[in-house]
């Protein structure tokens, strides 16, 4: 299996979808080289107490990493198959109680045909033995989710002014950071967030789940169909409003939220446009230096949802101007494409080539490009990102989202 580390795919999203409940397990059936990878991201991007020193997981399936054990597939079984190891790795993990076990065929694995099946529990188990190896990483991601969703039905007598947030995981850029951001603009308009589906929810929060008014997705990649599915089995309506970074997208989502919940969106509007007063006097004081935004050039590359409203953030409210833009969907290409044609503008789809003065996108990206003196400086806004030590909340979503974009464009520009 070829492992894309930029735009990781299909069995990624599956993976991580199981590592995104807190209190689940997942195992792996398949060779060490399919587990590697997820294990350490799924470690870096979540990571739980109890799993920080690697010689606790020196057994036989862990291979020093807390995350993700496997059944380590040979050469020999690919013809005897795994049945014995995959129960001995699941007794194991089942010993320790956790509240649901996912366990996912590799492609090799699935390549043979093999089965699942592993000792009766009264833990709930979601096997997959199919996952989407060649789709994206979103559709993975979705799919694991739905799996899990028709093993632990969510239920409950609907909460007034209660939401879930869909289409976030833990492999979005400090995910949990966002999540908290957004719930405290919610939370001073009466609206509580019961869950983040995929992303440190518990098998409690599964169940409650089905609490919830209404359904917000924030990315559609990595929400849409998991909306579907709430709608046509829990009878909860969702809306795909615009992802909440910038300023005005952040005021429209609060506001669509609030009006279909019937709260009121004034109070942490208010806390939004102090901030924008603060934004303003800094610009004041940048052009007194002549050195605002307004021309200067940048590039971006993330998925589409987030990429078109940080594009048209930085184009309307700071006056920059986007030379590449590279979306890997093809409704957000198009999107994108005619709201650039629409404001008399083009832009190469080869950010790896295009001179800009910011790059605008993932940590591995804007090395190569600062490595190439492609581009001047950076913000990254998606995963992976750049390894460094972040005590602070650094959240790439809503108020302070907004506030570390611009403050990462800002001080770029006059450096």
């Amino acid at each position: 299996m070829e492992i894309n580390y930029d735009e990781p795919e299909g069995l990624m999203g599956i993976l991580l979808a199981f590592e995104g409940v807190k209190d689940a397990e997942t195992i792996l059936n398949g060779p060490t080289g399919c587990k590697f990878h997820p294990s350490s991201v799924s470690e870096s991007v979540y990571r739980r107490k109890g799993s920080f020193n690697p010689m606790v997981f020196s057994g036989e399936f862990h291979f020093c990493q807390p995350r993700i054990p496997c059944t380590y597939l040979g050469g020999y079984d690919y013809i005897t198959g795994s049945k014995d190891r995959l129960n001995r790795l699941f007794e194991e993990i089942s010993s320790s109680n956790p509240r649901l076990i996912g366990i996912v065929n590799s492609p090799g694995a699935s390549l043979i045909g093999e089965s699942l099946n592993v000792s009766e529990t009264s833990i709930p188990v979601v096997k997959i033995e199919t996952p989407a190896y060649s789709r994206s990483m979103g559709e993975g991601f979705q799919e694991g989710l739905i799996s899990i969703l028709e093993k632990i039905k969510p239920s409950g007598t609907k909460r007034k002014g209660c939401i879930n947030l869909l289409g976030i995981s833990v492999w979005h850029l400090n995910w949990e950071d966002s999540i908290n951001d957004l719930s405290a603009l919610l939370n001073l308009c009466g609206i509580e967030v019961i869950s983040s589906a995929g992303a440190g929810w518990s098998v409690d929060d599964i169940l409650s789940s089905g609490e919830a008014e209404l359904n917000v997705i924030i990315h559609d990649e990595f929400g849409s169909k998991v909306g579907n599915w709430y709608k046509e089995n829990c009878n909860i309506p969702f809306i795909s409003p615009e992802v909440p970074i910038g300023f005005d997208a952040l005021e429209s989502w609060l506001k669509e939220i609030c009006s279909i919940l019937g709260k009121d969106a004034a109070p942490a509007l208010e806390v939004i446009r102090s901030k924008r007063k603060k934004v303003y006097r800094e610009l004041l004081a940048m052009d007194e230096r002549k050195a605002l935004p307004k021309g200067r050039t940048f590039s971006i590359a993330a998925d589409g949802s987030l990429a078109f409203p940080i594009l048209r953030f930085l184009y309307e409210y700071l006056g920059m101007v986007p030379v590449a833009v590279n979306v890997e969907d093809q409704e957000w290409n198009r999107v994108i494409g005619e709201y650039l044609s629409n404001k008399g503008l083009t832009a190469s789809e080869n950010v790896s080539n295009t001179v800009a003065d910011i790059f605008i996108g993932d940590g591995n990206t804007l090395s190569s490009l600062l490595f190439r003196d492609i581009v001047r400086s950076g913000i990254v806004v998606e995963s992976p990102g750049i390894r460094q030590i972040e005590i602070r909340d650094e959240p790439v979503l809503g108020l302070n989202g907004t506030l570390r974009l611009l403050d990462g464009v800002l001080n770029s520009l006059i450096r």
